[in-house]
C-alpha cells in the first residue's frame, strides 16, 4: 500500500504546514477535526505529541484504504461518509475540537459547521482559500478571517495546488 504523497508530508506548501505545525505549537491542541484526509492526517498527529484525537472525514474510501496503514493508531481516524452526513457528523459527537482544518468537500457548509463544534480558543482554518470554488466563502466571511498564507505549491503536473490559508476570527 502507497501513501497519497511519498514524502509523507502534507500537500501544501512548505510555508503553510510550518505555519500550521507553528500554530500547532502555540495552541496544543487535543482534539482536532479535519474535513478531507490526506498526508496532513498521517503528519500532524505523529509530529505534534499534544494532539490525543483527530478526526478526518472523508468522502473517498481510496484516501482511507491509502492511509490507513500509516495512521498514528488510538489517534487519528477517518471516516468515511459519501452524502452529505460528511458536514453534520462531527456535531453529533458531542465534543469539541481545538483545532479544525476544512480542506475537502462541501467548503461553505463545513466552514459554518465549524463555527458551532470548536472549542473556547480553538482555531478554524480554510486551506486553498483562495482557489475558485472557496470565492463564496471568502466573501462571505469577508472582514472575519487572517490570512496567514498566499502561497502556491508547483505540482509534478504542471498545475499549481494549495491557494492560500486563512483563519477565521471567531
Amino acid at each position: 500500500m502507497r501513501i497519497l504523497d511519498d514524502s509523507g508530508f502534507p500537500m501544501m506548501s512548505e510555508a503553510e504546514v510550518q505555519t500550521i505545525d507553528n500554530l500547532l505549537e502555540k495552541l496544543q491542541p487535543k482534539n482536532c477535526l479535519e474535513w478531507g484526509s490526506g498526508n496532513s492526517t498521517v503528519y500532524f498527529p505523529k509530529k505534534h505529541s499534544c494532539i490525543k484525537y483527530w478526526l478526518a472525514m472523508e468522502h473517498n474510501r481510496t484516501y482511507f484504504e491509502l492511509l490507513g496503514d500509516y495512521l498514528l493508531k488510538d489517534v487519528a481516524e477517518i471516516k468515511v461518509i459519501t452524502d452529505f452526513n460528511y458536514v453534520s457528523y462531527p456535531a453529533t459527537l458531542e465534543k469539541k475540537f481545538d483545532f479544525i482544518l476544512v480542506d475537502g468537500l462541501w467548503r461553505m457548509e463545513c466552514v459554518d459547521k465549524a463555527f458551532s463544534v470548536v472549542s473556547d480558543g480553538g482555531v478554524i482554518l480554510l486551506h486553498d482559500a483562495f482557489r475558485q470554488e472557496s470565492a463564496k466563502i471568502v466573501e462571505k466571511y469577508k472582514g472575519k478571517y487572517t490570512v496567514l498564507s498566499q502561497g502556491e505549491k508547483l505540482l509534478n503536473t504542471g498545475y499549481y495546488a494549495h491557494r492560500g490559508l486563512i483563519s477565521f476570527d471567531l
